[in-house]
């Protein structure tokens, strides 16, 4: 039993949304919609379905509905109830469920939930695992928002944390921004481990795993960007940057662009999550990233190779996606969502080397399945 992919969504009375259904792929999902369609109210929907999940463990907080996301519906009243369900790639189920008010009458409209129970009985195998000492590789979900450009970086030690365990690794993973001020002190940490172990061993040339999965992340993503490291006086992250010119300068974090300090900031912080989390995985950890507005800050060049990048450094990982853009979706096998809010609603995502015989409708809507992106070898479907 597993839930460390997302296979299936249903959405009910959920703020604009009145009934969703998606289907994702295993590894790219891309939404593509205007302004106020939805895009980031789908990803808050996946967040809260899977912060049940990080309640369940122990010392972490996870996300919920608030009173402000039940639907108003036409009459201008307050949905009896709203609902996330979700369904991992290995059918583990399970769903979340706000309720308007406790009343007799509003229950009788409330259709028979699933439950957590799957969800908290495989938690449960999990910290069992952990507490035994079984070897087990541990779920991850990881969101950032539009405000990941957000830096916090700090300005003393003395309060840094001198260890950290596994579960950790999911403290504010759906906080939807980059929490550097976090990576610095795991970074820092990991630095100071790495040097008594050279000392120990006599040997300088000995890297920690968990750091060499950071660094190598950084230069499959960045080639130019090497050697980041911690410097004590003044407190601070710096990196070599290799010039056009084959010289090299010496850049702090903070210096960067949006561009680079924004995508820098968010590799780190997913490489040293995985790494926490599953040591023996690494840059492979299966894990659903999310990422609201991925062409948030990029030039358009890179927008076309951003996602080849996420999949080539994080292989293993799962990544829903929304953007404004076309250029995001410039390559093979991505899997797109367009839409307009119908009352009820089904995504269906791109096919691979299929052909869709003919139109179809919803609610009186007909949109083209067959109508070709463009690329070879995959069909974008309308909604």
């Amino acid at each position: 039993m597993q839930i460390y992919k997302i296979k299936k969504l249903k959405v009910t009375h959920f703020r604009l949304i009145d009934k969703l259904n998606i289907t994702f792929n295993k590894d790219i999902n891309v939404i593509i919609a205007d302004n106020g369609a939805g895009k980031t109210t789908i990803l808050d929907a996946i967040a809260i379905g899977f912060g049940a999940m990080l309640t369940k463990f122990p010392n972490i907080k996870g996300m919920t509905f608030k009173k402000s996301d039940l639907r108003i519906n036409s009459e201008n009243k307050l949905e009896p109830f709203m609902r996330i369900e979700i369904e991992s790639t290995e059918n583990v189920l399970w769903d979340r469920t706000y309720k308007r008010d406790s009343t007799k009458k509003t229950s009788v409209l409330i259709p028979k939930a699933r439950g957590l129970k799957e969800l908290n009985n495989f938690i449960d195998t999990i910290i069992d695992n952990e507490n035994e000492d079984i070897p087990y590789a541990m779920p991850l979900i990881i969101y950032y928002g539009t405000n990941r450009a957000v830096f916090d970086s700090p300005v003393r030690k003395g309060n840094f944390k001198k260890s950290f365990n596994r579960f950790e690794a999911l403290n504010g993973v759906l906080n939807s921004h980059a929490n550097f001020h976090r990576f610095f002190q795991w970074f820092y940490t990991m630095e100071n481990w790495e040097r008594q172990k050279q000392q120990e061993r006599k040997d300088f040339s000995y890297k920690l795993n968990e750091l060499t999965a950071v660094r190598e992340a950084i230069e499959s993503m960045l080639p130019k960007f090497k050697n980041p490291r911690i410097e004590i006086n003044p407190l601070r992250f710096v990196g070599d940057w290799e010039q056009e010119d084959g010289t090299i300068k010496k850049f702090q974090i903070e210096q960067l662009s949006d561009g680079y300090r924004t995508v820098l900031a968010m590799i780190m912080d997913i490489s040293s999550r995985m790494s926490e989390a599953n040591p023996q995985l690494g840059n492979h950890s299966q894990t659903i990233i999310m990422i609201d507005e991925l062409d948030l800050h990029l030039h358009p060049k890179w927008q076309q190779t951003i996602l080849s990048d996420l999949t080539r450094t994080f292989p293993n990982a799962q990544f829903i996606v929304t953007t404004h853009t076309n250029f995001i979706n410039r390559q093979k096998r991505i899997h797109i969502y367009l839409r307009k809010w119908f009352n009820e609603t089904t995504f269906s995502k791109s096919v691979w080397k299929k052909k869709c015989s003919r139109p179809r409708r919803f609610n009186g809507k007909s949109f083209d399945a067959t109508k070709r992106s463009g690329r070879r070898g995959w069909i974008t479907q309308y909604l």
